[in-house]
């Protein structure tokens, strides 16, 4: 049983930071940045949890983002948000995150 609630405590986490790396992406795409490392997402991600953190802690959940269909990764191994979420209301992107598991 606790192998079960620890597994579905690690894929709500997972979900989280997910979601805060999809908003602080959009966030900055809105004010003109695209692409933007994995070092950056750990650090507002890790912040958020209490932790420092750089891009050990932002790769995975860049590289999750990219596997769930979310973000894109370029050449350099920077992300942006996909197109489609660059404009989307908080709300329905945690719905959306929700509905992926």
């Amino acid at each position: 049983f606790n192998n079960g609630v620890n597994n579905m405590n690690n894929m709500v986490r997972k979900k989280q930071k997910m979601y805060h790396a999809l908003e602080y992406m959009q966030k900055l795409h809105n004010q003109g940045r695209e692409y933007i490392s994995p070092t950056e997402v750990g650090r507002h991600v890790g912040e958020i949890y209490g932790i420092i953190a750089h891009s050990s802690y932002g790769s995975p959940i860049c590289k999750n983002l990219v596997n769930e269909g979310y973000a894109e990764r370029d050449s350099s191994g920077k992300y942006q948000i996909i197109e489609r979420l660059r404009n989307v209301d908080f709300l329905t992107l945690r719905i959306d995150l929700r509905q992926s598991s």
